[in-house]
Protein backbone atom coordinates (compact mmCIF):
# COMPACT_ATOMS: atom_id res chain seq x y z
CA UNK A 1 0.00 0.00 0.00
CA UNK A 2 2.29 2.56 -1.24
CA UNK A 3 1.52 5.93 0.19
CA UNK A 4 -0.44 4.40 3.03
CA UNK A 5 -1.36 7.43 4.93
CA UNK A 6 -3.31 6.34 7.68
CA UNK A 7 -3.37 3.03 6.76
CA UNK A 8 -6.90 3.00 5.36
CA UNK A 9 -6.45 0.56 2.05
CA UNK A 10 -3.49 -1.49 4.40
CA UNK A 11 -6.09 -2.53 7.37
CA UNK A 12 -8.74 -3.27 4.49
CA UNK A 13 -5.93 -5.22 3.04
CA UNK A 14 -5.36 -6.85 6.19
CA UNK A 15 -9.30 -7.67 7.28
CA UNK A 16 -9.90 -9.37 3.75
CA UNK A 17 -7.53 -12.16 4.29
CA UNK A 18 -7.06 -12.44 0.63
CA UNK A 19 -3.12 -10.99 1.05
CA UNK A 20 -0.15 -13.60 2.85
CA UNK A 21 0.79 -10.13 3.70
CA UNK A 22 0.76 -6.21 3.33
CA UNK A 23 3.47 -3.59 3.68
CA UNK A 24 2.32 -0.24 4.36
CA UNK A 25 4.40 2.10 3.19
CA UNK A 26 4.77 6.08 3.34
CA UNK A 27 7.55 8.72 3.32
CA UNK A 28 5.78 10.29 6.17
CA UNK A 29 7.16 8.87 9.94
CA UNK A 30 3.77 10.82 10.82
CA UNK A 31 1.58 9.06 9.09
CA UNK A 32 3.53 5.46 9.43
CA UNK A 33 2.97 6.24 13.25
CA UNK A 34 -1.00 7.05 12.67
CA UNK A 35 -1.54 3.75 10.31
CA UNK A 36 -0.34 1.61 13.00
CA UNK A 37 -2.05 2.91 15.55
CA UNK A 38 -5.23 2.69 14.31
CA UNK A 39 -4.11 -0.85 13.25
CA UNK A 40 -3.63 -1.54 17.00
CA UNK A 41 -6.93 -0.13 18.16
CA UNK A 42 -8.97 -2.38 15.51
CA UNK A 43 -6.57 -5.49 16.59
CA UNK A 44 -5.47 -6.01 13.48
CA UNK A 45 -1.36 -6.25 15.23
CA UNK A 46 -1.54 -9.30 16.51
CA UNK A 47 -1.42 -12.20 13.93
CA UNK A 48 -1.06 -10.30 10.90
CA UNK A 49 1.91 -10.18 8.42
CA UNK A 50 2.25 -6.10 7.88
CA UNK A 51 5.49 -4.67 7.86
CA UNK A 52 5.87 -0.38 7.81
CA UNK A 53 8.30 0.94 5.62
CA UNK A 54 9.21 4.57 5.69
CA UNK A 55 10.20 5.14 2.17
CA UNK A 56 10.53 7.41 -1.21
CA UNK A 57 8.18 6.46 -3.53
CA UNK A 58 10.71 6.95 -6.15
CA UNK A 59 13.52 4.68 -4.40
CA UNK A 60 11.40 2.37 -2.76
CA UNK A 61 13.35 -0.37 -1.01
CA UNK A 62 12.59 -3.69 -2.40
CA UNK A 63 14.15 -6.28 -4.78
CA UNK A 64 13.31 -6.14 -8.68
CA UNK A 65 10.14 -8.22 -9.36
CA UNK A 66 9.90 -9.14 -5.83
CA UNK A 67 5.87 -7.75 -4.87
CA UNK A 68 2.66 -9.46 -6.15
CA UNK A 69 0.68 -5.99 -6.19
CA UNK A 70 0.87 -2.27 -5.87
CA UNK A 71 -2.11 -0.29 -4.47
CA UNK A 72 -1.38 3.55 -4.44
CA UNK A 73 -5.02 5.49 -3.36
CA UNK A 74 -5.87 8.70 -3.77
CA UNK A 75 -1.46 9.30 -3.62
CA UNK A 76 0.14 9.72 -7.31
CA UNK A 77 -1.17 13.47 -7.63
CA UNK A 78 0.93 14.14 -4.66
CA UNK A 79 4.45 12.38 -6.09
CA UNK A 80 6.84 15.26 -6.99
CA UNK A 81 7.88 12.64 -9.59
CA UNK A 82 5.06 10.90 -10.66
CA UNK A 83 7.58 9.28 -13.70
CA UNK A 84 10.07 7.68 -11.45
CA UNK A 85 7.53 6.63 -8.94
CA UNK A 86 5.94 4.92 -11.32
CA UNK A 87 8.85 3.01 -13.14
CA UNK A 88 10.28 2.30 -9.51
CA UNK A 89 6.51 0.36 -9.14
CA UNK A 90 7.22 -1.55 -12.09
CA UNK A 91 10.78 -2.64 -11.34
CA UNK A 92 9.53 -4.09 -8.00
CA UNK A 93 6.27 -6.01 -9.29
CA UNK A 94 6.22 -9.15 -10.43
CA UNK A 95 5.78 -10.14 -14.00
CA UNK A 96 1.98 -10.08 -14.37
CA UNK A 97 1.21 -8.13 -11.06
CA UNK A 98 -0.87 -5.24 -10.93
CA UNK A 99 -0.37 -1.80 -10.27
CA UNK A 100 -3.75 0.15 -9.24
CA UNK A 101 -4.38 3.24 -8.18
CA UNK A 102 -6.90 6.17 -7.48
CA UNK A 103 -6.40 9.96 -8.02
CA UNK A 104 -7.72 13.24 -9.37
CA UNK A 105 -9.24 14.14 -12.60
CA UNK A 106 -8.95 17.42 -14.70
CA UNK A 107 -12.74 18.70 -14.64
CA UNK A 108 -14.38 16.87 -17.27
CA UNK A 109 -16.80 18.30 -19.70
CA UNK A 110 -19.59 15.85 -20.95
CA UNK A 111 -19.95 17.76 -24.53
CA UNK A 112 -16.40 17.27 -25.31
CA UNK A 113 -15.02 13.80 -27.37
CA UNK A 114 -11.79 12.82 -26.09
CA UNK A 115 -9.36 14.99 -27.80
CA UNK A 116 -11.10 17.77 -27.13
CA UNK A 117 -10.85 16.86 -23.90
CA UNK A 118 -7.01 16.25 -23.81
CA UNK A 119 -6.99 19.95 -25.60
CA UNK A 120 -8.58 21.92 -22.73
CA UNK A 121 -7.04 19.76 -19.93
CA UNK A 122 -3.95 20.86 -21.60
CA UNK A 123 -4.86 24.77 -21.68
CA UNK A 124 -6.31 24.46 -17.87
CA UNK A 125 -2.55 22.76 -16.92
CA UNK A 126 -1.25 25.73 -18.78
CA UNK A 127 -3.47 27.66 -16.31
CA UNK A 128 -3.25 26.26 -13.36
CA UNK A 129 -0.19 25.47 -12.96
CA UNK A 130 1.81 27.62 -10.44
CA UNK A 131 -1.26 27.72 -7.99
CA UNK A 132 -1.34 23.65 -8.05
CA UNK A 133 2.45 23.44 -8.07
CA UNK A 134 2.04 25.91 -4.93
CA UNK A 135 -0.85 23.36 -3.36
CA UNK A 136 1.99 20.34 -3.93
CA UNK A 137 -0.08 18.08 -6.28
CA UNK A 138 -1.72 17.53 -9.93
CA UNK A 139 -4.54 16.61 -11.31
CA UNK A 140 -4.81 13.97 -14.10
CA UNK A 141 -6.46 13.79 -17.76
CA UNK A 142 -7.05 9.65 -18.21
CA UNK A 143 -4.91 10.00 -21.24
CA UNK A 144 -2.13 10.95 -19.44
CA UNK A 145 -2.19 8.28 -16.63
CA UNK A 146 -2.39 5.46 -19.50
CA UNK A 147 0.42 7.15 -21.25
CA UNK A 148 2.61 7.80 -17.84
CA UNK A 149 1.53 3.36 -17.30
CA UNK A 150 2.66 2.95 -20.92
CA UNK A 151 5.79 5.37 -20.64
CA UNK A 152 7.02 3.40 -17.20
CA UNK A 153 6.50 -0.43 -19.16
CA UNK A 154 3.12 -1.10 -17.98
CA UNK A 155 -0.23 -3.15 -19.48
CA UNK A 156 -3.11 -3.12 -19.87
CA UNK A 157 -4.32 -0.43 -18.44
CA UNK A 158 -7.92 -0.18 -17.41
CA UNK A 159 -9.72 2.81 -15.77
CA UNK A 160 -13.17 3.60 -14.26
CA UNK A 161 -14.14 7.46 -14.19
CA UNK A 162 -16.29 8.75 -11.58
CA UNK A 163 -17.32 12.52 -11.93
CA UNK A 164 -13.40 13.80 -11.00
CA UNK A 165 -12.17 10.76 -9.56
CA UNK A 166 -10.52 7.73 -11.74
CA UNK A 167 -9.97 3.73 -10.44
CA UNK A 168 -6.92 2.98 -12.91
CA UNK A 169 -4.78 -0.15 -13.15
CA UNK A 170 -2.20 -2.03 -15.50
CA UNK A 171 0.36 -4.77 -14.95
CA UNK A 172 3.80 -5.49 -15.60
CA UNK A 173 3.80 -7.85 -18.51
CA UNK A 174 5.26 -11.22 -18.50
CA UNK A 175 7.77 -10.36 -21.05
CA UNK A 176 9.89 -7.36 -21.87
CA UNK A 177 7.89 -7.03 -25.40
CA UNK A 178 4.83 -6.27 -23.29
CA UNK A 179 3.13 -10.12 -23.87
Amino acid sequence: DASCGSGLFSRRFLKSGLYKGVVALDYSDAMLRQAKTYMDEEKLLGDANVVFVRADIARLPFPEASLDGVHAGAAIHCWPDSTTAIAEITRVLKPGATFCGTTFLNLQLPFLNEDQQQLFDSVSRDISRTANAERGFRWWSKRELQDLCADCGLVDFKCDVRNQFIFFSAKKPFTQDGA
